[in-house]
């Protein structure tokens, strides 16, 4: 995985900087200027940054990230869920790679803000980490205005 691309990007996307140390999207410009504000997840105080597209890194999808995300191995070996039983969708690990099904949908998932996207679009879930307590929440209007 190289470079982000604007394109994939929400507010509120986890992304990495070149040693690996994830950060959330707080705001950014893909107009050409590649501005971008992001705060560091796990440090405290937690620390914001200006950085360029260059910089950040797409964040390689684990399972501990999974469970980071709220997500729980209940289905079998290598497959994972939402607690919640209205989202209909899994996650199926076969490693080295990553699959999401929803219903008859399959799409493989490279990194962790490519999986905050699809279960948004899929089930209007946003998934987000504060500290190492897994959280989800609906972005506001303005965020989702943002992309």
């Amino acid at each position: 995985m190289n470079t982000i691309d604007p394109k994939d990007l929400m507010v509120g996307s986890l992304i990495a900087d070149a040693l690996g140390k994830p950060y959330e999207v707080l705001f950014f410009d893909s107009s050409g200027i590649c501005d971008m504000e992001a705060r560091s997840l796990f440090e405290t105080p937690k620390t914001r940054r200006l950085c360029d597209f260059s910089d950040m890194r797409p964040m390689p999808l684990t399972t501990q990230w999974l469970e980071k995300l709220g997500f729980t191995m209940k289905v079998g070996p290598g497959m994972w869920c939402l607690p919640d039983p209205k989202i209909d969708l899994v996650i199926d690990r076969q490693n080295p790679k990553y699959y999401l099904w929803k219903t008859a949908i399959l799409c493989e998932i490279t990194s962790v803000h490519h999986l905050q996207a699809l279960v948004w679009h899929l089930e209007r879930v946003w998934l987000t980490v504060q500290s190492d307590t897994p959280t989800r929440r609906l972005p506001n209007e303005k965020e989702r205005m943002a992309h």
